[in-house]
């Protein structure tokens, strides 16, 4: 798709959206799965995250964790997390049995070096190394005290990425430059990745999924945002590390809207519906949803440095069709960064505008 977005109808992207969960069913079913998984291993990630933050350094550096359905289906007695530089996975972290243990694959040792220049060791099959060994604490102050520096990846949108997440969970407004704008975590630890199941990168819904698995797109930041009013929003953002065509803020925008319109029928389930509310929300329970819920969609990128890109002009709200009450806000949020400094120089956007500050 090119950048002319006078044939762009975002009402219409999100009422496709709507008919495709309407017509499936399998989806529901998949997710109230994964929300019951989600919830038989919230104890033990909630006593892995009170660990996690007694044997991890408080300054993390680029690393940072990440958990997914994925992770939290491998088992309801322990804990899983990745460890990313970058967007790259350099390591795991498992909790069984009250201990924390670090897991480095041959894989991740061969990327390392190539990638990173670090040097990281795998551990022996099946025996990860514990957390107070020397192995361990040598890898970690590796990965935490790295710079950046000399790195080859391949995608710098996860470069980009990681300097975002690293600015949303700064907990002073004097070293964050996004404020009022938290991460969805799983307990206090660890950035929770949403799959959706809609395979959106070609800017059109196509329904993904595979027997009982969602196999769809991941949403890229699920946050929540605090407005000027005081309340606080479910926020989808798609983040680009370019603003240029054929993928300028206007058609971003597209993929933002359709992972959204799958949140709201996701809240809005008779089934799990309040238990994604929860574990959006990170509380163990509420009575009701909200009569009325709001997304904020977001789409993340730098400015325009030409002056000739279209921005989307668009309803202040889009109600969802087929569903009561929930509508979807959309907003810009330009973030200029210095990859090479690892900094975030300057915000702006119709955000910027809306939100606390």
């Amino acid at each position: 798709m090119n950048c002319k977005i006078d044939q762009i109808d975002y009402s219409q992207i999100v009422a496709d959206a709507a008919v495709e969960l309407r017509k499936h069913s399998d989806w529901r079913v998949a997710f109230s799965r994964y929300a019951d998984m989600i919830i038989a291993a919230s104890d033990v990630y909630k006593e892995a995250s009170k660990v996690l933050k007694q044997q991890l350094p408080k300054e993390m550096g680029l690393l940072r964790i990440y958990t997914s359905i994925a992770l939290v289906q491998k088992s309801q007695k322990s804990a899983y997390f990745d460890l990313r530089i970058y967007g790259q996975s350099v390591g795991g972290l498992v909790f069984k049995y009250g201990k924390l243990y670090l897991s480095i694959t041959a894989k991740q040792q061969q990327n390392n070096q190539a990638h990173l220049q670090i040097k990281t060791i795998a551990n022996p099959l099946r025996k990860p190394y514990p957390m107070e060994s020397n192995d361990a604490q040598k890898i970690i102050k590796e990965l935490t005290e790295y710079d950046g520096v000399g790195a080859e990846m391949k995608s710098r949108e996860h470069q980009y990425e990681t300097l975002i997440l690293h600015d949303l969970v700064q907990t002073t407004s004097t070293r964050k430059k996004i404020t009022y704008c938290r991460p969805v975590m799983l307990g206090e630890y660890g950035f929770f990745q949403m799959r959706t199941v809609f395979a959106a990168s070609r800017h059109q819904p196509k329904y993904a999924m595979n027997g009982r698995a969602a196999m769809g797109g991941g949403i890229d930041i699920l946050a929540r945002i605090q407005h000027k009013d005081g309340t606080w929003r479910l926020a989808v953002l798609e983040l680009k590390d370019e603003n240029k065509c054929p993928e300028c803020q206007p058609v971003v925008m597209i993929q933002a809207m359709i992972y959204a319109t799958f949140i709201g029928y996701l809240l809005r389930d008779a089934d799990c519906g309040k238990k994604w509310w929860n574990l959006f929300r990170n509380q163990d329970d509420v009575k009701s949803i909200k009569p009325t819920i709001d997304i904020d969609v977001i789409t993340v990128m730098p400015t325009d440095k030409t002056g000739k890109l279209p921005v989307a002009k668009m309803e202040k709200d889009i109600p969802i069709p087929g569903i009561n009450n929930v509508s979807l806000h959309p907003y810009s949020l330009y973030v200029d960064v210095d990859l090479e400094k690892s900094i975030i120089k300057k915000i702006s956007g119709s955000l910027c505008n809306e939100k606390k500050s």
